[in-house]
């Protein structure tokens, strides 16, 4: 799996696609070095195999030099037909010239 460009958008996208991969290094590349959220492990994403994924609606909803908010609906569908939606907003932030995951919001 491979980033196709360095904005938020794409970021939070592929960050989404590595961890339904599941890769979890790519994963875990796109994690900001100094955010709170944990380093993904393979024990950790493992169950995420079992859902097809969607992000709808992404919006860029703020930007600025530091950081972004990427906001987004995710479609999570499950093996056992059962579709499950979320609102999510995530902050991006730069760490040095490349956009990484910060954190969900929500």
């Amino acid at each position: 799996m491979a980033l196709e460009s360095n904005d938020p958008i794409t970021v939070v996208e592929t960050f989404y696609d590595a961890l339904y991969a599941p890769d979890v290094e790519m994963a875990n590349q796109l994690l900001h070095t100094e955010s709170p959220a944990p380093m993904y492990t393979a024990e950790a994403v493992s169950s995420f195999e079992k859902f097809d994924h969607v992000l709808e609606e992404v919006v860029l909803a703020e930007e600025s030099d530091s950081g972004a908010i990427v906001e987004f609906t995710l479609v999570l569908s499950g093996t056992d037909g059962v579709v499950r939606r979320n609102e999510t907003v995530l902050e991006v932030r730069l760490e040095g010239n490349d956009w990484k995951v910060w954190e969900m919001r929500r």
